[in-house]
């Protein structure tokens, strides 16, 4: 995960992502998720994540 370009967390799943958010004081629930404009999904969406290898 990055913010404003700067990488800040390694999102595993959307509970990852919702865990950043809220760190930073961003009250967002998985619901949310897929339509904010606060969350920028690359290469997928909410519900695409794939294994690194």
């Amino acid at each position: 995960m990055s913010v404003r370009g700067q990488v800040v967390a390694l999102a595993r799943s959307v509970a990852d992502v919702l865990a950043v958010v809220h760190r930073i004081g961003i009250a967002l629930e998985w619901e949310e998720a897929g339509g904010t404009p606060l969350v920028e999904w690359q290469g997928g969406g909410v519900h695409v994540w794939r294994k690194r290898r």
